[in-house]
C-alpha cells in the first residue's frame, strides 16, 4: 500500500493538475523516443522479450555476424498483446517498505530530471476514485476503450524472458517505484487529456529545489518523512 503518490512536472502542467485535475496522457511512442533520459525507454509496451540464443546471428546480404553476447530481442506486436495499452499517466509512490534506504532519502534524486515542480497527492484513496469516475464517464462516452492501473514490475531483463507489455519495465527504472494508469485511446498519435476534478483539497505543490527529501528516525517513532 502506497503512503502518498507524487507527480514530477513542469510548474505549468503540475499547476493545472492541481486546480483543475488536468491529467496528461502520453503515448507509449513519447517514452520510446523522448530525449529525457529518466523518461526514455525503448522497450516501453514491447510484447516480448527474448534472450539471444547461443547460435543467433544477423545475415545481411549473406553474411552473417554473431549478436552481442548481452543483446535480446524485442518484440511489439499489438495483434499479440493480451492487454494493449496506447496512454500512461505515471506517479512516484512512495511505499513504507521503500523509506529505509541507505542515504534515508525519500526518493531518488533523478526524479528532479521530470520537472522542477513536485504534487504530492496525501489521499490516494480519494484519488483514485475521482480518477476512475472520471475514466468510466470517458468509457460510457467510447473516447477511452479500456484502463487499468497498478505499480510497475521491475525485471533484470539480461535474463527475463517473456511477456512484457505495459507494467514491466528493467529494472534500471526501480528508482521511478512507478504507479501507473494505462488506458486504451482510438486516437494513438496524440496525447490524451482527462479532467477529473481539482485535487486542491488532497494535495500540496512545491518547488522541487525546496524539498528536502530525508527520512528521520527518532526514539519515539519509527520514521518521519520530511518533504
Amino acid at each position: 500500500m502506497s503512503l502518498f503518490f507524487i507527480k514530477f512536472s513542469e510548474k505549468e502542467f503540475i499547476e493545472q493538475l492541481y486546480r483543475e485535475g488536468l491529467v496528461y496522457f502520453n503515448n507509449f511512442d513519447f517514452f520510446r523516443y523522448c530525449e529525457n533520459k529518466e523518461q526514455s525507454d525503448k522497450n516501453e509496451n514491447i510484447t516480448f522479450l527474448h534472450q539471444r540464443h547461443p547460435n543467433a546471428y544477423i545475415s545481411l546480404d549473406g553474411t552473417k555476424f554473431p549478436l552481442a553476447e548481452d543483446s535480446h530481442v524485442c518484440v511489439f506486436d499489438p495483434n499479440l498483446h493480451k492487454n494493449f495499452y496506447t496512454h500512461y499517466f505515471c506517479l512516484y509512490s512512495c511505499k513504507k517498505d521503500s523509506l529505509v534506504r541507505s542515504d534515508f532519502k525519500v526518493f531518488d534524486d533523478r526524479l528532479y530530471e521530470f520537472g522542477d515542480t513536485m504534487l504530492i497527492i496525501h489521499d490516494i484513496s480519494e484519488f483514485l476514485k475521482r480518477f476512475t469516475s472520471a475514466i468510466k464517464t470517458k468509457i460510457k462516452d467510447n473516447e477511452i476503450i479500456k484502463y487499468e492501473a497498478r505499480h510497475i514490475e521491475y525485471l533484470d531483463f539480461s535474463t527475463y524472458e517473456g511477456r512484457v507489455e505495459a507494467f514491466k519495465k528493467a529494472n534500471k527504472y526501480a528508482h521511478q517505484s512507478e504507479w501507473r494508469m494505462a488506458i486504451r485511446n482510438k486516437n494513438l498519435s496524440k496525447p490524451y487529456k482527462l479532467r477529473i476534478g481539482s485535487l486542491e483539497d488532497i494535495s500540496v505543490i512545491m518547488s522541487a529545489k525546496n524539498c528536502k527529501n530525508k527520512t528521520v528516525f527518532d526514539a519515539n517513532k519509527d520514521y518521519d518523512i520530511v518533504l
